[in-house]
C-alpha cells in the first residue's frame, strides 16, 4: 500500500483503497505526518521519536496548567532514555530518573537515578515529588496495577 492508497495485486492491476491516513491541515497534519515518518523509520529515528513524544506530552501538561520550572521536583519513572526528564530539567526542574535498567542518554548519566522494579518495588523509596511522569511504561509491566495503585505515594 502506498501513502496515496494504491494497492498492486497479482497481475499489476492497481486497485484504489481508502487512505487510512486522514488528510489533516495545519500543525496537526504536520505533526501526524512527522510521527508516521518517524514510526516507519524507527530503527534510525527512535531517539527523535521519543523526544518528540516527550515534548508533546509536556506541552499537553503545560496547556492543562501544570507549571514545570525551577521549583518543580519531577520523577521520570520508567525513564528509559530520559527524554521527559531532560526536557523538564531544561525548564529548570529538579529531575530524578528511575527505571529497571539505566538506559539514560550519556549526557544524563551524572543525574540522580534509582534502579527500581516497577512490578514489585516500594515506590516511596524514590522520594516525594511534585510531578511524576510515566511515559511508555505500563505496556512493559507484568503487574501494571501495582504501579497504578502506588503512584500516589510519590506525590
Amino acid at each position: 500500500v502506498t501513502a496515496w492508497g494504491q494497492v498492486n495485486v497479482a497481475g499489476n492491476v492497481p486497485l484504489t483503497c481508502l487512505n487510512p491516513l486522514p488528510r489533516m491541515r495545519g500543525i496537526e497534519g504536520m505533526i501526524l505526518h512527522q510521527l508516521i515518518w518517524l514510526h516507519r523509520n524507527y530503527e534510525k529515528n527512535a531517539h527523535a521519536f521519543f523526544e518528540l513524544q516527550a515534548r508533546d506530552a509536556i506541552q499537553w501538561l503545560e496547556r492543562g496548567a501544570v507549571h514545570i520550572g525551577p521549583n518543580t521536583r519531577m520523577l521520570d519513572l520508567g525513564c528509559g532514555h530520559g527524554y521527559p526528564g531532560k526536557i523538564c530539567a531544561a525548564a529548570g526542574a529538579e529531575v530524578t530518573y528511575a527505571d529497571y535498567e539505566d538506559l539514560r542518554l550519556e549526557e544524563l548519566k551524572h543525574t540522580a537515578f534509582h534502579q527500581i522494579n516497577l512490578n514489585e518495588s516500594e515506590l516511596s523509596e524514590c522520594g516525594q515529588f511534585d510531578l511524576v511522569m510515566c511515559s511508555n511504561v505500563l505496556e512493559h509491566l507484568s503487574k501494571p496495577n501495582h504501579l497504578i495503585q502506588n503512584l500516589s505515594k510519590l506525590l
